[in-house]
């Protein structure tokens, strides 16, 4: 954001037709290798990643998951991580 300040000189410059594009990395620790956790655990492990980014993206969107996926995805995700769903809808109630 100081990027963005300057280049505007702190809000003085209108910037007209100009798109923001911010980009967040992250990374996914496992407790044992990728095959330990497919073989020993019987976990998926992109089943876990993705549960990880679906709960990044609903909080810096403020959509509940349901709202972020396709209609297609919605049962497969509901199925593989059905508490996202439970917090989706905590969230909802308490707004």
């Amino acid at each position: 954001m100081d990027l963005l300040d300057a280049l505007s000189r702190s809000g003085e410059l209108p910037l007209v037709q100009t798109q923001l594009h911010i980009v967040i990395a992250t990374t996914h620790c496992f407790d044992q290798s990728i095959m330990c956790t497919i073989i020993e655990k019987n976990m998926n492990p992109i089943e876990r990643v993705e549960r990880s980014s679906l709960l990044v993206a609903a909080t810096i969107t403020g959509k509940s998951v349901p709202d972020l996926l396709a209609p297609a995805h919605r049962q497969r995700i509901k199925d593989a991580a059905p508490r996202i769903y439970e917090i989706s809808s905590r969230q909802e109630s308490s707004d």
